[in-house]
């Protein structure tokens, strides 16, 4: 309104911001305003998951300090690694070159890894009770350890 023509006759008839930008640039405005909000949403999802995996650390640092026997925790260790499952696949999902874009990261890599080894670490504690695989589950479990850096 501090932009008024002297003569209230005359209409504007293009856009006051067209001098200063074009149409390229302000699709790139556009773009990284975009951006910027799918990155505040990562971040909050990366946060959630960063709690669940300091969850999972506690509770294996617990179970092999033998605060607490595995099969306390079992169903925690379960639960964690269900949602660890499904963030693997949700950022699967989402990522613009599918599978194959995923394995030419190394943190997904790593991920992907550290899931088969979890599972692994399930099944040997199912099928074999929680002594059966005890001399390699351990050096497995640091590994499991290791995502914490992320």
């Amino acid at each position: 309104r501090l932009l008024k023509t002297a003569a209230p006759d005359v209409v504007d008839t293009e856009s006051r911001f067209d001098a200063w930008l074009e149409h390229s640039e302000m699709q790139r405005l556009l773009h990284e305003v975009t951006f910027a909000k799918e990155m505040r949403y990562w971040f909050r999802f990366d946060m959630f998951f960063g709690v669940v995996v300091c969850i999972n650390g506690c509770s294996l640092g617990l179970t092999t300090a033998k605060v607490f026997n595995d099969s306390d925790l079992i169903a925690l260790d379960i639960v964690c690694l269900v949602l660890f499952t499904v963030e693997w696949c949700f950022r699967w999902y989402h990522h613009i070159h599918g599978f194959k874009g995923m394995l030419l990261d190394s943190w997904t890599r790593f991920d992907l890894v550290v899931l088969l080894i979890t599972y692994v670490d399930t099944l040997v504690t199912f099928t074999q009770g929680s002594a059966g695989g005890m001399s390699v589950m351990p050096a497995l479990r640091t590994f499991r350890l290791m995502r914490m850096i992320r």
